[in-house]
């Protein structure tokens, strides 16, 4: 309570109260209107921009109808030569501002207006793309102690949902609804909506119904229901279900960035208490940091209303800077893998066999095997085009990912004449099969790189020939769990020094459910991100019960994340596709835990208003500051600056600049834990570090005793270069753990330090 009255003195809320624009931005528009990119105005008309402005004293207090209104004699004329509203949305949560439809010439006079503060173009958003649960320890033992997530909302922003998908299946009467709900339902029938689809809201769309099958696969993994299986291998798939299969869904179609802060802002209002992001914005080389980034705006005002905001870390991987949505007010989500494979053997005519993985449960015997790529023509590799390479009728062939999508492939394949399809991965992908096809019209099995480039190296053989057979499924594959070549890698390019991802999250060929009522396997972080925001909400409400405090979205991120898993099956520290070990810019704290979850012994807390502070931090002036906080935000003072590596994270990370114009060679890092649980406690300080490399580490005090429930315990630790001092930059990983001295509770933070040697290095990312 003491943080939101902190924020409301500082950072005074716009308006609670959302009112659609009553010319396009209703939830149920009609058609003629919001067949949005067809019709025959749709070469002419203007792109959408976001217009942030800065409100007037006498507005301050004024309804949503006034500020709409105000928000209007910024355009030049109300309605586009085809009658069309330009004005699309008018916000009232998340930012000072609306979005309207305008050419850059317009915008540009506005910029002379009273009041603007900037624009930017509306972009399209960029989708992140059963057995998990158990993998994950959710079943039974978790579910049954949270009740299987029962009471918990979490608001799904993403292309929509499949109504009529078994997965969401439930009473049609609501009586009475959750606590604190506040949404509604607009599907083409009212009906759909019930007690597992609790609400569905749209902008633009005809309604909030999936069309493509992404939104409905991450509400699936989110809370789908349990339900037997009867395709894809079901007599050994089971049971498919989501980590919090008996909490609420509310949906929000969203496919533009305009769309999704409107998403954010309803989802607010509506009373959600986790919002779960499978997306992300257009990621460039050269961002111009958090305060241009919608989404990260958006998630600051819900944490502010005490809502986590769980996104997706992006599916530009492995190489470094390639994480989105890194925000430290987000809790941001890699992916591995989780040891299940859908075993299929490839028996070759030398007598040797290689397993790949497959839907199918197809028998082939000596078919010819092919690879048309022989002569490294792209087409033909990719078997994006086979029209000029070798005869493939009758035969298997083989194809390299990448480019287009794997049933794109296997369609040219099929009209080539070929009878299956091997999908090989290419170096970059490395060891991790995590293209695994659905039912596409031929056999596709998948292999990693070794195999792949092993079967290529036979294909050369004219005489080559190959069986194909399923196997049973396993759930060994290991070592497991690992990190695809896919997710997203830090260090971040925005956020200042802090370290992401945050966790990881089964990501790699997840069942879950698919438009038109099937299951599907996928692949991405985007699969990862439900997994996390289920379990987010499990813990939300256990923790909030079982202590008697309320769990802020700090707490709730910093109990999954102080008590992840750094190993593998194999007790060996988690690899990537490589093979080798992970670092900590891919997997962050590690891989979630959720039993360890429910009971993490200490938290790091983190005041809403610090995040202010560390965003001053970063160097923002004026115009950034209203643009991130909607209000002009004086930074000049340094009570009021934070330097980011000094925000109460749960995980460390340190840049120690040792080049010729700098003096220091030691850095000292605060952090404070509060005890979450209601009996005094000890707890000691560990140390491991990934290699001694030149650098000492020191906890002070090391160690940390608590009276009870909520007493608050500071610690500095030292970072010293030590030794001599080498000639190019360097790494050094480790973690920090707290124990307990009943051994109950290990509270562990990653570290990772970054020594900076050469002049030249402050200017590039690492290899």
């Amino acid at each position: 309570m003491l943080q939101l009255m902190l924020w409301g003195l500082m950072l005074p809320s716009l308006l609670s109260t959302f009112t659609p624009s009553t010319s396009s931005g209703q939830l149920l528009p009609p058609r003629s209107r919001i067949g949005d990119e067809v019709g025959a105005h749709a070469a002419v008309r203007p792109p959408i921009y976001m217009v942030q402005v800065r409100k007037p004293a006498h507005l301050l207090s004024a309804g949503p109808e006034e500020v709409e209104e105000w928000h209007r004699s910024f355009l030049p004329s109300p309605t586009l030569d085809s009658g069309e509203p330009r004005m699309v949305i008018s916000y009232k949560t998340v930012m000072s501002g609306f979005a309207a439809r305008l050419t850059a010439e317009q915008v540009k006079a506005m910029e002379t207006m009273e009041g603007f503060v900037r624009a930017q173009l509306d972009e399209e958003l960029i989708p992140q793309t059963t057995y998990s649960p158990d993998f994950l320890g959710l079943r039974p033992d978790v579910w049954d102690a949270a009740n299987r997530g029962k009471g918990a909302i979490i608001g799904v922003i993403d292309s929509g949902i499949d109504y009529n998908h078994m997965s969401f299946a439930g009473n049609e009467i609501l009586c009475p609804p959750p606590e604190g709900w506040k949404g509604s339902c607009y599907f083409e029938r009212r009906p759909a909506c019930n007690d597992k689809i609790l609400g569905a809201t749209y902008l633009r769309m005809f309604s909030p119904t999936d069309n493509g099958g992404h939104g409905s696969h991450v509400a699936g993994i989110a809370a789908g229901l349990p339900y037997p299986l009867t395709s894809i291998r079901a007599d050994e798939f089971g049971t498919a279900s989501g980590a919090a299969p008996d909490a609420y869904l509310s949906i929000y179609r969203a496919s533009s960035t305009c769309e999704l802060l409107w998403s954010i802002e309803r989802a607010i209002e509506d009373g959600v208490h986790i919002i779960s992001i499978s997306m992300s914005t257009p990621v460039r080389q050269l961002s111009p940091g958090l305060y241009a980034n919608v989404i990260a705006k958006g998630a600051l005002e819900a944490v502010r209303r005490g809502i986590l905001v769980v996104c997706a870390a992006c599916n530009g991987g492995p190489s470094p800077g390639t994480v989105c949505n890194d925000a430290p007010w987000i809790m941001t989500v890699g992916a591995s893998t989780m040891g299940r494979a859908l075993n299929y053997v490839l028996r070759l005519g030398n007598g040797q066999e290689i397993q790949g993985e497959s839907v199918s449960v197809e028998k082939m015997s000596k078919k010819g095997l092919v690879f048309p790529g022989a002569n490294d023509e792209e087409d033909a590799r990719l078997c994006r085009n086979l029209e000029a390479a070798v005869n493939v009728a009758g035969k298997v062939v083989m194809c390299y990912t990448g480019d287009i999508t794997s049933a794109k492939k296997a369609e040219v394949v099929k009209d080539a004449g070929g009878v299956a399809m091997i999908l090989t991965n290419t170096q970059r992908r490395g060891s991790i099969v995590a293209e695994v096809p659905g039912d596409v019209g031929i056999p596709v099995v998948a292999v990693n790189y070794a195999d792949g480039e092993l079967l290529i190296n036979y294909a050369r053989n004219p005489e080559a020939i190959v069986d194909l057979r399923p196997e049973a499924i396993s759930f060994d594959a290991g070592p497991f769990p690992a990190v695809p070549s896919f997710s997203g890698r830090g260090p971040s390019r925005d956020n200042g020094g802090i370290l992401k991802p945050d966790i990881l999250g089964p990501g790699v060929n997840i069942l879950s459910a698919a438009a038109q009522g099937e299951f599907v396997l996928k692949s991405g972080t985007s699969m990862a991100t439900p997994h996390l925001s289920g379990i987010a909400a499990i813990l939300k409400l256990y923790l909030s019960k079982e202590t008697g405090i309320g769990w802020n979205p700090a707490i709730v991120r910093s109990a999954i994340m102080t008590t992840a898993v750094s190993s593998n099956n194999e007790d060996d520290p988690i690899t990537d596709e490589t093979g080798d070990r992970a670092s900590l810019f891919a997997i962050g704290a590690g891989h979630v835990h959720p039993a360890a979850a429910m009971d993490p012994g200490l938290v790091y807390d983190i005041p809403v208003v610090d995040y202010v502070r560390y965003l001053c931090g970063l160097g923002y002036g004026d115009e950034e500051m209203f643009a991130m906080v909607d209000r002009t935000f004086n930074c000049n003072s340094p009570r009021l600056r934070l330097d980011p590596e000094q925000l109460n994270y749960p995980s460390i990370m340190v840049t120690l600049d040792v080049r010729p114009t700098s003096k220091s060679k030691s850095k000292t890092i605060s952090r404070t834990l509060m005890s979450v649980v209601s009996k005094p406690s000890k707890y000691t300080a560990e140390l491991s570090l990934r290699t001694q490399r030149r650098m000492a580490v020191r906890v002070s005090p090391e160690t940390l005793q608590f009276s009870g429930l909520s007493d608050n315990r500071s610690f500095d630790v030292v970072f010293s270069l030590c030794g001599q001092i080498p000639h190019e930059d360097f790494d050094v990983e480790g973690h920090l753990r707290w124990v307990s001295d009943d051994k109950k509770h290990t509270v562990s933070s990653p570290f990772l330090v970054r020594v900076l040697i050469k002049q030249a290095s402050q200017d590039r990312l690492p290899a």
